[in-house]
């Protein structure tokens, strides 16, 4: 009964330590989850990556020319420092930091948060 005990718990801890939260998303699991608008999502996961994509299209209209543009952006980088004010991903030589202007909060029972002057909806 021992031996089993002990194997069953030499098992089941890489799987425990597997699911702990990241050390830079302590104090800040309310950020982990999948964030969406209709331009924009980004995700970040409790191992402590975000993952960010954003596709705005624009248009310039005159009488001779019409103009369209789409600017795309993709991200995906381990947070490297994280606050209720800026999140900061990257590797070395390529960062990228985001201004969190309203951190994680409520509305009737749905968390929203603004990053980057843009309104998101957890998922």
């Amino acid at each position: 009964m021992l031996k089993r005990t002990l194997l069953t718990a030499l098992i089941s801890l890489p799987l425990i330590a597997c699911a702990k939260t990241a050390p830079v998303l302590k104090s800040h699991e309310n950020f982990i989850g999948t964030w969406t608008n209709p331009n924009s999502q980004f995700i970040v996961s409790e191992n402590g990556y975000m993952s960010y994509q954003t596709n705005i299209q624009t248009e310039k209209k005159t009488d001779q020319f019409q103009e369209k543009t789409t600017t795309a952006s993709n991200v995906q980088a381990p947070i490297t420092r994280m606050s209720y004010t800026e999140i900061e991903v990257g590797n070395g030589v390529f960062n990228s930091n985001f201004k969190v202007n309203k951190p994680p909060y409520q509305v009737k029972g749905k968390w929203h948060m603004t990053l980057n002057d843009q309104d998101y909806i957890k998922k």
